[in-house]
């Protein structure tokens, strides 16, 4: 069956950094690293994340030739418009490698929140650092600067930022001490485990499957995507690619 697995996956190889890239995924649970970025629309003026501590924050990787990144931009503006008041901020991060053409569609869409472009694409310092490896990519943050949702779109989205902004500080301390004993547990786990190291052509077939999946779940494919990631985690498990695919299965929507 191995054999077969490999012979069906072998026409087709996987960017090289993409296992690399995945690897860096900001998680839930996890506090979003702070940075630091240029302004699109405010004259180059600099800005950081850490700036809007204590608001709700979801940060967004898009690009305007993104046709599922632009399906969503009415729906980013209503959300803006019906939480901005309550605590909300956007901070749009932009894969366009034309300055100027993203900065006309954001103000000709009134996407009236924060931006930021450098026109380097799949380079741009944020995509590569995060391990960015499909848009659109959203992380909801919560007003301790702990993200609550990735990759949240449509409902999930408005369910994540509706919850986020009700909910008080108290119960965020409580369920950051949560996360943290899941991440203690899931560490022990992986601590103790064998891990085996994939090479050649099994290397290639599980680099494969998971842009394919990665791909698909961009589309909305989820149930699709789901067979990819759980083929990967049976197919190659106690390995890097296994354990990429288990996280992208987590955040997974239904």
């Amino acid at each position: 069956m191995m054999r077969k697995a490999l012979l069906l996956g072998i026409f087709g190889l996987a960017a090289g950094q993409m296992l690399l890239a995945q690897a860096a995924l900001p998680k839930v649970g996890a506090e979003f690293p702070n940075f630091k970025v240029k302004s699109l629309t405010e004259d180059n003026k600099e800005f950081e994340l850490k700036d809007f501590r204590g608001k709700v924050v979801v940060v967004d990787f898009w690009a305007t030739w993104c046709r599922p990144c632009v399906a969503e931009v009415p729906h980013l503006v209503k959300l803006y418009k019906e939480y901005h008041e309550k605590g909300l901020e956007i901070v749009s991060i932009s894969l366009d490698q034309s300055v100027a053409k993203c900065k006309k569609f954001v103000e000709q869409n009134e996407m009236t929140w924060k931006h930021s472009c450098d026109g380097k694409g799949w380079e741009t310092e944020l995509v590569r650092k995060h391990g960015i490896g499909g848009i659109p990519a959203m992380f909801v943050i919560g007003r301790d600067g702990v993200i609550v949702a990735a990759r949240a779109r449509g409902r999930n989205l408005d369910d994540a930022i509706k919850q986020a902004i009700e909910k008080k500080p108290d119960e965020e301390k409580k369920d950051g001490d949560k996360d943290k004993e899941k991440d203690k547990g899931k560490d022990a786990v992986v601590g103790d485990t064998a891990m085996r190291t994939l090479t050649g052509e099994e290397q290639a077939l599980a680099e494969r499957w998971l842009k394919i999946a990665d791909g698909l779940a961009n589309d909305f494919s989820y149930r699709r995507a789901r067979h990819y990631y759980e083929l990967v985690v049976e197919t190659f498990p106690k390995t890097a690619p296994a354990i990429t695919a288990r996280d992208k299965l987590l955040i997974l929507p239904a």
